[in-house]
């Protein structure tokens, strides 16, 4: 399948998914020195989606073959948080450029710093909305944004830096026979608040699903709040395209519209890989 992003009336194929951040700074937004970093989110979102596609197919080869697919589960994991912080990183540039080109009726704004966390973090401690208004001159609503995004960003800034810096490890995959789960009670699966009660077992364990969806969908939900965020009471353009939309293809994308699914109706992800077992023939 081909990859890309364009403008329709309607999309091309079902496959294509429309995703609203992309959608309003193509359409009302599209400065060359914002829009450069939307290739990348892009090409972000459909490896989170071929992530989950993989992690699908090894939850195939461990019922029906008896494979041990723990090794190849966790680094999946690994490559989610490391995919997520990185597009925090993404979303905060798009953010600075654009507060570049915003005027404020009582001034008073400041350049935002290059780095995310030197911004929003004192170590992992959210840094609070009245010091980064009083220090950026940033509007209400977007200083409660970056103290969601920093909440959001300190958790998984925490296990990605004990993995890649100190050693540390997402902890064993456990083989059901319903499917791949967690030690809920086990970091960093305890931080994350991604199951019900009736989704952990007796043994405190859960299925991966709602653990790879809550950390996905948690990442694609602040980043589709940051156009509100940012240009709240503030004009901007008109749209580019009129009654057209802003469509995103590429293999396995359409996973991301799976994510409340995943979560709620199919924790086990019997959908996913029943999809996955066809195309395997």
């Amino acid at each position: 399948m081909y990859k890309g992003t364009y403008f329709g009336s309607k999309s091309a194929y079902d496959e294509d998914i429309q995703i609203p951040i992309i959608t309003f700074f193509y359409q009302h937004a599209s400065f060359s020195n914002v829009i450069e970093y939307f290739p990348s989110i892009e090409e972000d979102l459909r490896n989170l989606a071929a992530c989950m596609s993989k992690v699908a197919v090894y939850q195939h080869l461990s019922s029906e073959f008896d494979i041990d697919v723990n090794q190849y589960v966790l680094t999946e994991l690994e490559y989610i948080f490391s995919v997520c912080r990185s597009l925090f990183d993404t979303l905060h540039c798009i953010a600075s450029k654009s507060w570049e080109t915003i005027e404020l009726f009582n001034g008073g704004q400041n350049p935002l710093p290059v780095k995310l966390t030197d911004m929003v973090l004192n170590e992992y401690e959210p840094i609070k909305e009245s010091a980064l208004i009083e220090k950026y001159g940033l509007t209400e609503g977007l200083a409660e944004y970056y103290n969601e995004l920093a909440t959001r960003l300190s958790d998984i800034k925490y296990y990605r830096d004990s993995i890649h810096h100190y050693g540390g490890s997402f902890k064993i995959i456990f083989p059901l026979d319903e499917g791949l789960a967690v030690k809920t009670s086990l970091e960093p699966y305890s931080e994350f608040d991604a199951w019900t009660d009736e989704q952990i077992n007796e043994s405190g364990l859960a299925p991966i699903w709602p653990f790879i969806s809550h950390v996905i969908g948690t990442t694609i939900g602040i980043m589709n709040e940051l156009p509100s965020a940012l240009f709240s009471r503030i004009y901007i353009p008109e749209e580019l395209a009129p009654g057209y939309g802003v469509y995103v293809r590429g293999p396995h994308i359409t996973n991301l519209l799976r994510i409340n699914e995943l979560i709620e109706e199919d924790p086990w992800g019997e959908c996913l890989v029943s999809e996955i077992e066809k195309e395997l023939g």
